[in-house]
């Protein structure tokens, strides 16, 4: 040793620098070791999320698929029901016009009726104004008999009225 250098010999400076690096060494060993599990692990990882997403649209496609076919069988039905429906409604439109037309023929039928009995009791009532006149009645018994005819029309016309008023339908 010189005097001047006061290292030992073998110098302990590289023997800590060599440990140094072999200690570096297998620490990076030790690192990249880890990291590389570490990638495995995190790797997957993702692969199991991935296989779960996958899992989950063909799941959320399945039921997308699912509630159409529900919708379109819901849609199928409701026009089924609204022709049903339909159906229902003209057939009940046609009885009410049937039954509305045979109100109305009988109706038809019973002013007929009562025009016909009209008919005759004034041919009555002119039979037997002709009647009274041939046997020499007075003109103040005929004008009588003429208001009495005039009084009977009238209220057999406010009958005719208040029936029609009564028979006809309310709308």
């Amino acid at each position: 040793m010189d005097a001047k250098d006061s290292r030992p010999n073998p110098d302990p400076s590289s023997l800590t620098t060599e440990q140094l690096l072999r200690e570096l060494s297998s620490l990076k060993a030790t690192i990249d070791a880890g990291m590389d599990g570490l990638r495995a692990f995190t790797d997957e990882r993702f692969r199991g999320i991935s296989v779960q997403i996958s899992e989950r649209d063909a799941t959320v496609q399945k039921d997308a698929q699912n509630v159409k076919a529900a919708v379109d069988a819901a849609f199928a039905a409701q026009k089924e029901a609204v022709s049903e429906q339909n159906k229902s409604n003209a057939l009940s439109i046609l009885k009410s016009e049937t039954g509305f037309e045979k109100r109305i023929d009988g109706i038809g039928i019973l002013i007929s009726a009562m025009q016909k009995g009209l008919d005759d009791k004034i041919d009555d009532l002119k039979t037997r104004l002709t009647a009274m006149e041939s046997h020499g009645k007075g003109m103040g018994d005929s004008g009588g008999i003429v208001i009495a005819v005039v009084g009977i029309l009238i209220g057999i016309g406010g009958l005719v009225v208040a029936f029609m008023m009564r028979a006809a339908p309310h709308v």
